[in-house]
């Protein structure tokens, strides 16, 4: 007598997203319907799509089944896909108040969202030496990475450099009367 192949399936998560990490990422949690008594402890998938980049678009599984069991079984085969989002980047020029001190002074700006060795330069930073408000006008550049993984928020921020005190002693004012 002949034993034939029982059908079975492999489905793949269709449309899977993941938000940039900076590190490879792999699709996962393809299900299997139709395996028999003990077979789905003994039966894997192997074949996941896996991306870094989001200029990578869609990548599509490449699914096969594997283990001690899977020769028992005809399987129809049904890909799933990963895409890889853009992270949230936000570079926030800082609102700072300082006193004049006769050095030019730089406004400074925190950076929150970048991952792994990625880096970027930043331009635009108000600065001035005199009494004055001066507005950002902040620029990103990267350095290391892509732009392409973020969606970059800029938000400038300002320096104002306020008066000094001036502080006179020493001086007595004789008793005069002005005229």
């Amino acid at each position: 007598f002949t034993i034939t192949k029982a059908n079975a399936t492999l489905v793949g998560v269709l449309n899977n997203t993941a938000v940039y990490s900076g590190s490879a990422q792999t699709n996962t949690g393809a299900v299997f319907t139709g395996l028999l008594g003990d077979d789905a402890t003994t039966i894997s998938a192997t074949g996941y799509a896996q991306a870094t980049n989001v200029a990578q678009g869609t990548v599509t599984d490449n699914l096969s089944a594997t283990g001690v069991d899977s020769g028992n079984y005809n399987f129809t085969v049904t890909n799933g896909s990963l895409r890889i989002t853009p992270k949230a980047l936000s570079v926030v020029g800082a609102q700072t108040t300082s006193v004049y001190n006769a050095n030019t002074q730089t406004n400074t700006y925190t950076t929150t969202g970048l991952v792994g060795t990625d880096a970027l330069a930043v331009t635009g930073s108000a600065s001035d030496r005199n009494v004055s408000t001066t507005n950002d006008a902040l620029g990103v550049a990267f350095t290391r990475g892509a732009a392409s993984n973020y969606t970059t928020t800029i938000t400038d921020g300002f320096l104002k450099i306020t008066p000094a005190t001036i502080t006179l002693s020493g001086i007595t004012a004789a008793d005069k009367v002005y005229d």
